[in-house]
This record gives C-alpha cells, sequence and structure tokens, in this order.
C-alpha cells in the first residue's frame, strides 16, 4: 500500500490522497473509505472513490488545519459485502506562515 501525499501543508485543499489496494480482489461495484489519525490524535473518515486498484479522496476546506503527522489507512466494502483494510501510511502536514 502506498500513498500519493507525503507531505502537504496546513489548509490545503484539493490535494488528492491515492492508497493502493493489493491483492487479487474485484473492486468493481466497491465502496471505500479513508480513515486519518490527525496530530491531535482525533481520526476522520473522508468517502473516497475507487478507480482500478486505487481509492482516493480529495482535501476540503477543514480536514488538515494543524501541522503534525497524520496516519491514514483505507477500508474497502467490496461487492459481495466483505470488508478489507489497507495497510497503514503517514504523511506530513507543515505549519504555514
Amino acid at each position: 500500500m502506498a500513498t500519493s501525499a507525503t507531505i502537504m501543508r496546513a489548509g490545503d485543499v484539493g490535494v488528492p490522497i491515492t492508497l493502493s489496494i493489493g491483492g487479487t480482489s474485484d473492486l468493481a461495484g466497491a465502496t471505500a473509505t479513508i480513515k486519518f489519525q490527525l496530530p491531535s490524535g482525533t481520526t476522520i473518515a473522508r468517502p473516497a472513490t475507487v478507480s482500478g486498484r486505487n481509492i482516493t479522496y480529495t482535501t476540503v476546506i477543514g480536514d488538515f488545519t494543524a501541522a503534525g503527522t497524520v496516519i491514514v489507512q483505507g477500508y474497502v466494502v467490496l461487492a459481495g459485502g466483505q470488508g478489507r483494510h489497507t495497510g497503514r501510511a503517514e504523511f506530513q502536514v507543515e505549519a504555514t506562515l
């Protein structure tokens, strides 16, 4: 599992965060969520889009307002109802002036 975001700045909007899904399961008809553990320790979940072997969430206002390490993990529910987590990854949110 990999994430496309490695460094982000606090307050950035419109940044796609993409996680790769391993394995051989067919993702057709799957739904996905990406969970973020913020530097404060709070966890938020955001809906993600599924495309090929990737799931993506694009940041909106208020997502990442504090500097620090964000831990990220995806969860996919396959068309047959089986759920599976991705591995965990992390990226840095830098402070802005």
